[in-house]
Parts: C-alpha cells; sequence; structure tokens
C-alpha cells in the first residue's frame, strides 16, 4: 500500500479538507525534500543524508505512506551508520515509492471535496 487513505483520514479525524491541505503542502514540498536526499547521496555526505531522509521520512509519515516512510527510514539509517557508499540503491527505492505514492496522491484528491487554499486576509 503507498497510500493509507484510512490512516490518513482517522489521524484527521475524519476532516477531508484538512487531508486536501496536507496533501497540497506534501505536493509543493516533496521535489526539495527528495532533491536534498539525491544531493546527498551523490556527496556520499552521511550527516547531510541522514538529515534529508529524516525530514522526507517525517512528510511521508505525515500523509501515511508507509512505503515512501519505509524508504527514507533506510537510508536514514544507513546514513547513519556511515553506509552512504551502499545509497544508490535505497535512494531508487525510495524514488519508484515517491512515483507509486504521487499517482496514489493524484487520483486521492479528485475525490476529495475541494477547498479554498488561497491566503486568508
Amino acid at each position: 500500500m503507498m497510500f493509507d487513505k484510512a490512516g490518513f483520514l482517522s489521524r484527521l479525524e475524519g476532516d477531508e479538507g484538512l487531508g486536501r491541505e496536507i496533501i497540497a503542502i506534501f505536493l509543493q514540498e516533496w521535489p526539495k525534500l527528495l532533491e536534498d536526499v539525491r544531493g546527498a547521496t551523490e556527496r556520499r555526505d552521511a550527516s547531510g543524508l541522514e538529515r534529508a531522509a529524516h525530514t522526507l521520512k517525517g512528510s511521508v509519515g505525515v500523509i501515511a505512506a508507509p512505503q515512501a516512510f519505509d524508504a527514507a527510514h533506510t537510508l536514514e539509517q544507513m546514513a547513519r551508520e556511515g553506509k552512504v557508499e551502499d545509497a544508490d540503491a535505497a535512494l531508487m527505492r525510495l524514488e519508484a515509492a515517491l512515483h507509486q505514492l504521487l499517482q496514489e496522491l493524484g487520483k486521492y484528491e479528485t475525490e476529495l471535496p475541494q477547498v479554498d487554499l488561497s491566503p486568508r486576509a
């Protein structure tokens, strides 16, 4: 399962409007978060990778995405243990999980009621 819709909504007490807002924020932020993970992996920067993977893990955890969470957690652990030389395969697993997650979120977003996300005065 890429996206645990029931788990996500239960954390929000069924508030689908809030769910849409959280997903919108994630969709804006994930490219930078992934780029930070990629950059640290390419540089073989263990502390940077640990930090970046931890941040991305938190974001996918909020939206109840267990496979992406596990993949980010694996990268975080590898970095913590100084095993960044072997991080490329784990990064590919994370990228694949995010790709599938984004497809599921796209389907889910079309099911949600529309919410005005413009800044409030």
